[in-house]
């Protein structure tokens, strides 16, 4: 979701949650702190904490009430199978790195270059965040499952609302299957 904070200049600055705290240049160059995100949702008419889609599965998984259907989400079938996948909603970004390639030259070269106090490692924006995304599957569409790109993850991921909702809020977010077996029978 984006928000607008105004610079000192008058002119709106368009901001996302992950610059919640960080600080952002105008135009006109002046540099704006941006303020924190219950603050920006509360300027923009919002309740101040919204746990949105992320929040909601997180809860729920933690409380064992995901996945809620007793169909196979692939097919149709009746069944107590469950897939355990994986979408990796946020990554860290830094920006304003420079000099990448001249400081593992130099690591190469000369090691103790390597850390020298003048080279710029830029700013790290966002966070991980990753969030269990369980699905209701039968053993024979949890086997089929393994060779599935993240694409066909995502278009089933669509299938379930709750889970429709966290992919239209984080629309660059990843899946993968998890690391976690599937249950049975």
């Amino acid at each position: 979701m984006t928000f607008s904070i105004n610079c000192s200049c008058g002119r709106p600055l368009a901001v996302t949650a992950s610059d919640a705290g960080a600080e952002v240049r105008c135009v006109c160059g002046a540099a704006s702190v941006v303020p924190s995100l219950s603050e920006l949702r509360r300027a923009a008419g919002q309740p101040r904490y919204n746990p949105g889609a992320l929040g909601e599965i997180r809860r729920q998984v933690a409380a064992g009430t995901l996945p809620s259907d007793k169909l196979c989400v692939n097919c149709g079938a009746a069944t107590h199978g469950v897939l355990h996948c994986e979408v990796e909603c946020e990554r860290p970004w830094a920006k304003g790195a420079r000099l990448g390639f001249w400081r593992t030259l130099s690591f190469i070269l000369h090691p103790s270059l390597a850390f020298h106090s003048e080279w710029d490692d830029g700013e790290t924006h966002g966070r991980q965040t990753v969030v269990e995304v369980p699905l209701r599957m039968c053993r024979q569409c949890r086997t089929a499952a393994r060779g599935w790109t993240t694409n066909n993850l995502i278009e089933l991921l669509h299938t379930v609302r709750l889970y429709d909702e966290l992919l239209r809020e984080y629309p660059e977010a990843t899946a993968s299957l998890s690391s976690r077996r599937g249950e049975e029978p």
